[in-house]
């Protein structure tokens, strides 16, 4: 397997991602959907295979696609980024078996996943779902806008709610309810 490490600090700094960009006069956010700053911590990449095409400013990664920052962590089949003369990522997608995991709580999965830098957002489709601390959210398109605490769900929505009682959100454990036989 070839491995290729970047450390971006400017040139590929939002990977997907799944990730949201704080700006810098804003706290970072813990509820955030999808957070991570890029621009203080490495991004790692590890694929089977990375083809550049210089001339058409994109970069291919293709086999066991492999994406961490911070406690960001995406996997894929696929994934192109394109960038601009100033070698700043424009775009990047990820194809084929999408998984996202931000944190303990917060999931996502597609079968494609699109990250726009002009607009900071990352748009999942084909069977999206977003799993966070166990609700389940799922539709024909799901956008999460990094820069803000929202995200929009198209077409067929669903929604699973799991609310925790009070005791679980002050850390304590699930109470197991106990099952009796009557005979």
């Amino acid at each position: 397997m070839k491995t290729i490490v970047l450390f971006c600090a400017l040139a590929m700094t939002p990977l997907l991602s799944v990730a949201q960009e704080q700006a810098a006069t804003q706290p970072a956010s813990e509820d955030g959907v999808l957070q991570a700053d890029f621009n203080k911590a490495p991004t790692y990449i590890t694929s089977n295979n990375l083809v550049l095409f210089s001339e058409q400013r994109l970069l291919k990664y293709t086999g066991k696609v492999h994406v961490i920052h911070q406690q960001m962590d995406m996997t894929c089949d696929r994934m192109e980024a394109t960038y601009n003369d100033k070698n700043e990522i424009q775009q990047i997608v990820a194809f084929d078996n999408v998984f996202i995991k931000n944190g303990p709580n917060v999931q996502a999965r597609s079968e494609k996943a699109v990250y726009t830098q002009a607009d900071e957002t990352v748009t999942l489709t084909e069977n999206p779902e977003l799993v966070r601390e166990g609700s389940v959210l799922s539709a024909d398109l799901i956008r999460i806008f990094l820069n803000e605490e929202r995200s929009v769900a198209e077409g067929e929505v669903r929604v699973k709610l799991i609310q925790k009682t009070e005791d679980e959100k002050n850390g304590a454990p699930k109470k197991k309810k106990a099952l009796s036989a009557q005979g």
